[in-house]
């Protein structure tokens, strides 16, 4: 049987990891305000305001801008959001994704 995806608490929506670790560091450490770090990714205030602010989600073309800019891994920022959204679909399929039975694991997997 399938593992349940769900452990607790929501994870973060990565919006909420850049504006609660990033944002605060780069004002602090570099003293650039959001704006000046939207224009270094490229992208309008409002399209960074809106990802952190868990408007919009994570594409792949921010994750690449935001891997760069950060010297980190585009896949992190993605991976951040394939598990917010995982999480969100299974509290919003609850009993109905229960109630699915499975048919076993496949030789092919």
């Amino acid at each position: 049987m399938a593992k349940p995806l769900k452990r607790g608490l929501a994870p973060n929506h990565p919006g909420e990891i850049l504006r609660l670790t990033v944002l605060p560091s780069l004002l602090t450490e570099r003293d650039m305000p959001k704006g000046a770090f939207a224009e270094r990714l490229g992208v309008s205030y409002d399209v960074l305001d809106n990802l952190v602010s868990g408007k919009t989600n994570m594409t792949p073309s921010l994750a690449l801008r935001l891997g760069r800019v950060l010297g980190n891994e585009p896949q992190f920022w993605m991976n951040l959001q394939a598990n917010y959204d995982l999480w969100k679909a299974e509290a919003a399929m609850g009993e109905h994704l229960a109630a699915l039975k499975p048919v076993g694991k496949l030789k092919a997997w």
